[in-house]
């Protein structure tokens, strides 16, 4: 995912918002911020206690999120991952991803 669309967690993810909750994934909508859309990836520590599984979960999610960058309307996207997609395979976990935004 192109730098210019992701979403500096720090800045946005306190913020109230729209919240769906799935099985493995927590999604915060928010308003946009650019004229573009934007998404934010956090896997807690808890959830993946090494940093390298951390890392490459985020890097599949994102991957998956590139298509959707230019989705009407403009809007910003927290991901958390939960405990439950620590055992889950890959693809049940993009699956859910597709079905929270629509």
């Amino acid at each position: 995912l192109a730098k210019r669309y992701r979403l500096q967690v720090q800045t946005r993810a306190r913020e109230r918002g729209r919240l769906q909750r799935g099985r493995f994934l927590f999604l915060k909508t928010l308003p946009a911020s650019s004229r573009c859309s934007k998404f934010a990836v956090i896997v807690p520590a808890s959830v993946l206690p090494k940093a390298t599984a951390r890392n490459s979960l985020k890097r599949k999610l994102y991957d998956s999120l590139s298509p959707r960058c230019k989705m009407q309307p403009y809007k910003d996207v927290v991901i958390t991952v939960q405990g439950a997609a620590r055992n889950a395979p890959i693809h049940a976990i993009l699956e859910e991803l597709s079905v929270l935004l629509g």
